[in-house]
C-alpha cells in the first residue's frame, strides 16, 4: 500500500523556497562586541539603574529586617532599662538607706 500525496502549487513553491539574507559582513564584529559589553563588569549604579525591581525589594526587605530587630532590640533595651529605674527607685524609698 502507497501513500501519496497530491503535489499541488504551494508544496512545489515551499520546496523551492529558500531564504536568502543580505550579507552583512559587520555581523561578528557586532556580535562580539555586544559579548564583551556583556561579560564587562558593571559598577552598582548601572546596575541599580537597569535592575529597580530586584534592587527596590532587596532595599524593602533589608529595611523591614532592620525595622523588626531594631524593634526587638529597643523593646529589651527598654526592659532591662525599666528594672533598672524600679530596683533604683526602691532602694531610694527603703527607710533604711535613709541617712538624716
Amino acid at each position: 500500500m502507497s501513500y501519496s500525496v497530491p503535489e499541488d502549487a504551494l508544496l512545489r513553491r515551499l520546496k523551492d523556497f529558500r531564504l536568502r539574507p543580505p550579507r552583512d559582513p559587520e555581523f561578528r564584529c557586532r556580535v562580539w562586541s555586544r559579548i564583551k559589553a556583556c561579560t564587562a563588569p558593571t559598577n552598582w549604579f548601572a546596575y541599580a539603574r537597569t535592575h529597580p525591581l530586584p534592587v527596590c525589594s532587596a532595599f524593602a526587605i533589608a529595611l523591614l529586617v532592620g525595622s523588626i530587630a531594631g524593634l526587638a532590640h529597643a523593646r529589651a533595651q527598654a526592659e532591662r532599662d525599666s528594672g533598672t529605674l524600679a530596683k533604683s527607685y526602691v532602694r531610694t524609698l527603703d527607710p533604711r538607706n535613709r541617712t538624716q
